[in-house]
């Protein structure tokens, strides 16, 4: 069975709508926000050298009006070298495969409930004759450790089925790139910055996050599978945060105003400011939202509202300090030639459905400043540039049969050069040859 390096593929939402702007505004009471253009150049980062134990990365810049085209992997600096004999081996001989399932426990993931679980099923029920362990992590507040290690698909579909259930909904503070770094480190159950432990009655053995290590008999592949319908939060635990993370104004807020907000009352607060930001035109709207209430009743609510918005399609990327994460988590993956596959929402755009507080980093129908008949239009947004956008895969049959190094230079081209399905991705692709192939 062959399987691909890393993965995006979109979940079905429905549509939430906005109405005309009002205004946009400056708040004095929001400190550190910087509203300048940035120029038309943009960070280029690469992982250097690629194929290569724990790379580090390359800093480059790239015009933003240029045409790339004609960009491949080489004309990016990268230098192909053998892979390191020490990474986890993917042999198809005697395998075990080892599935972590990463899920965003949060309110607005309900809607998909059905769906997950559903899948969940499929997967065991799949690798049900295979030597095969699987870990459930609930993120939402401080990544949670729910099962793992267990050979059971049984109580693999309990575990989803408890950490979707209504009644354990967890914040809308979800890390999720901070629990697929946890689920990498050496000590996953690092009492200072590794999961908290909580796993399921049903579970007999002892709770822990490390995973099953190679042995003269098993080869063993790492699989981690992320379910999420927005960008990655600030790490909850501070020793997960780089050091620009931890400089306020680096972050926004989920919220800036209160339900009924009229002519101020911004509570932005230092501990609200988890959202990550991004570098380019953007100011501080107030205005009425139109949302469809969830759950998705057919009913509608006009709330006003205060957000941070992009004010123009000219060029924005990610935040440098939400970066440097995204860049961490890349080099972890290659550390340890795991596979990742991204299950995110298409719209990409306020976040939580039914929140109209969410930041909105796109230039499209989602942000209230953008007029709808305009050509100029950009899809990008925190989420695609923290993970990767799935609509630039290149595929014959997808995820079977996925061209790795057409969609890495898809990326490229696409003003994604950043994202982590680019870095992996450009750091893998060539190891082994151009691989295809899929999870199931």
């Amino acid at each position: 069975m062959h399987f691909i390096p890393f993965y995006v593929a979109w979940m079905g939402l429905a549509f939430l709508a906005l109405v005309p702007f009002s205004a946009i505004a400056t708040d004095a009471n929001w400190s550190g926000v910087d509203l300048s253009t940035p120029g038309a150049s943009q960070p280029l980062y690469i992982m250097s050298p690629s194929c290569a134990f724990c790379p580090t990365w390359k800093n480059n810049t790239i015009n933003y009006s240029v045409d790339r085209t004609s960009y491949q992997k080489t004309d990016l600096g990268s230098k192909i070298l053998n892979c390191s004999a020490s990474r986890t081996s993917r042999s198809s001989t005697n395998p075990w495969f080892n599935f972590y399932i990463i899920i965003d426990a949060s309110l607005s993931m309900q809607q998909f409930r059905n769906n997950i679980i559903a899948g969940m099923t499929a997967l065991q029920s799949k690798f049900s004759t295979r030597n095969s362990s699987f870990w459930v992590v609930t993120v939402g507040g401080p990544p949670t450790l729910i099962l793992g290690p267990d050979n059971r698909g049984t109580n693999l579909v309990a575990a989803v089925t408890q950490a979707t259930d209504p009644n354990n909904v967890r914040s809308g503070h979800e890390a999720t790139l901070e629990a697929i770094r946890i689920a990498l480190y050496d000590d996953p159950d690092s009492t200072t910055y590794g999961f908290k432990l909580n796993c399921i009655s049903k579970q007999t053995v002892a709770c822990t996050g490390k995973w099953r290590e190679p042995s003269s008999t098993y080869n063993v592949t790492r699989h981690i599978i992320v379910i999420t319908d927005e960008d990655s939060d600030l790490p909850t635990l501070v020793p997960n945060r780089n050091a620009a993370q931890q400089v306020v104004g680096n972050q926004f807020c989920a919220m800036l105003t209160k339900p009924g907000y009229s002519s101020g009352g911004s509570y932005c607060s230092v501990g609200s400011a988890i959202e990550p930001a991004w570098v380019g035109p953007r100011g501080i709207y107030t205005g009425n939202i139109r949302v469809d209430k969830y759950p998705n009743d057919g009913t509608w609510t006009e709330m006003i509202a205060q957000i941070m918005l992009r004010t123009s399609v000219q060029p924005a990327y990610l935040h440098p300090a939400a970066q440097r994460e995204v860049l961490d988590v890349a080099r972890s993956i290659l550390r340890v030639n795991a596979f990742v596959s991204v299950f995110i929402r298409p719209d990409l755009g306020l976040g939580n459905k039914g929140n109209p507080y969410q930041p909105v980093a796109a230039w499209n129908n989602y942000n209230p400043l953008f007029d709808p008949r305009s050509a100029d239009r950009d899809e990008a947004s925190t989420p695609t540039w923290q993970f990767g956008s799935p609509g630039m895969n290149s595929a014959s049959n997808e995820p079977q049969g996925l061209k790795t190094l057409d969609t890495y230079n898809r990326l490229v081209m696409g003003k994604l050069p950043n994202s982590l399905q680019t870095l992996v991705l450009g750091g893998d692709s060539e190891c082994t040859g151009q691989r295809s192939g899929g999870m199931y």
